[in-house]
């Protein structure tokens, strides 16, 4: 099941490429621009306690014209200490406004000069950081606190000053002060690291590649790791003391995962290393940072959910693996779906697109119909009502009717998307 949403997803991916040439206007949805930000270097230390990031970060720019005075970031709620260049000690004039600083420099640069901001501040975001307490029970410690980032679509200007628009792309490299018994994953390189007789250690991450503000991540917690090779990249794998051997299940298919989307698309891995880590309390199923991914712990341990009595979590995970089958078809078809999580609403609709779809759920008895209903609820219930039940007789049916909703969707969308590039062929 899991390669074939895999694929299904790879063709939502691969639409907007092969449609290309059959669109002929597409909006601006592109932020104008005064400046292009060509480094951010970025420190920051935590009170976890009081939600509190305390941050250096300073910003390299060039103006995009000639007498260059004026520059506005994005910052949200962050509390200022002081604004200068990064070599000189002088304040620099500055106010803020909500969800913006606009820094007035000490005189008028020219286009493609190099300017370095420096910002010293502290802030309590709501979002973009993310502080998770330790989480134990029956006297043993589930997962150690945690604090990790979700910058898309664009909350990486809750934590640091920044352009925060995919349209403008920089190298980065950060700087997270943390206990010393805490691990920290990062972008690109590991370049070094420093402890402190204070017991906290600094360590230092280098990523060369340029990037939008979305993709800086880390992740900071107590972690096992695992590492592999493919092709010289690094492959690691982060799981809480403990879960190590849910390592194999997760993520023992990864270099096949590589193999394939290098065979798929024809463009190899372009980056030294892949780190894949678990978080709690994660928004999403994951997020594909540069050279890092960060993962819903509940994602990763649905695998063996039945077996550990986690049943409603199992529930949930096959809803979400449903919604987004039944989103991946209908934008594919139709370039559309609705922001909504009814899968029965989005069966009804993809069903009307396809009559292939209609025979995945059988519908002929009521117990049938009442496993779908119960899917159907997972969505909410199985979080959050103390009253919801299945078993694993209901699970394993509903992970078999899911891995043949994979299959079709698989077999509709490739239609469509060979008869969409078709047609931009023959424009």
């Amino acid at each position: 099941m899991k390669l074939s949403i895999f694929r299904s997803l790879c063709l939502l991916f691969a639409i907007f490429t092969v449609s290309s040439g059959a669109l002929s206007q597409r909006p601006n949805f592109n932020r104008a621009r005064t400046y292009d930000v060509q480094h951010y270097a970025i420190s920051v230390s935590f009170d976890h306690k009081k939600r509190t990031v305390f941050g250096d970060t300073t910003v390299e720019l060039k103006p995009l014209a000639d007498s260059f005075r004026i520059a506005v970031l994005d910052a949200r709620d962050l509390k200022f200490e002081s604004v200068t260049l990064a070599d000189r000690s002088e304040q620099l004039t500055y106010r803020t406004s909500p969800g913006k600083i606009t820094v007035t420099l000490d005189r008028d640069y020219m286009k493609d000069e190099a300017i370095k901001i420096r910002f010293k501040y502290s802030a309590t975001p709501k979002k973009g950081i993310y502080f998770i307490d330790e989480n134990s029970s029956d006297h043993k410690i589930e997962h150690s606190a945690q604090i990790w980032t979700q910058g898309q679509p664009e909350e990486a200007h809750h934590w640091f000053p920044s352009f925060d628009f995919p349209s403008d792309k920089a190298t980065s490299e950060t700087r997270i002060r943390v206990p010393v018994d805490m691990t920290v994953i990062g972008n690109g390189e590991l370049v070094g690291g420093e402890v402190h007789d204070d017991g906290t250690k600094t360590i230092h991450h280098m990523m060369g590649t340029p990037h939008p503000t979305y993709l800086i991540s880390f992740v900071v917690g107590k972690y096992v790791k695992k590492e592999e090779q493919y092709n010289g990249i690094s492959l690691a794998y982060y799981m809480y003391p403990g879960t190590e051997y849910m390592i194999e299940k997760a993520y023992g298919r990864t270099r096949d995962m590589l193999r394939i989307h290098e065979e798929l698309t024809g463009i190899e891995y372009p980056f030294a290393k892949y780190d894949q880590t678990i978080v709690a309390k994660f928004s999403f199923g994951g997020m594909e940072n540069i050279t890092a991914t960060t993962m819903a712990d509940t994602e990763i341990f649905a695998a063996e959910a039945a077996q550990r009595g986690w049943s409603n979590k199992a529930a949930f995970e096959l809803h979400q693996a449903t919604e987004r089958l039944y989103h991946c078809v209908l934008l594919v078809c139709t370039f559309y779906t609705p922001h909504v999580h009814n899968i029965g609403f989005l069966r009804t609709q993809a069903e009307r697109i396809d009559p292939r779809l209609t025979y995945v759920w059988p519908r002929d008895t009521k117990r049938d119909r009442a496993r779908f209903e119960k899917l159907k609820e997972a969505y909410v219930k199985a979080r959050y009502s103390k009253h919801y039940r299945i078993s694993k007789e209901e699970l394993e049916w509903l992970g078999s009717q899911v891995e043949e909703l994979g299959r079709v969707v698989h077999e509709v969308c490739s239609q469509r998307i060979e008869e969409l590039a078709r047609g931009a062929r023959a424009a």
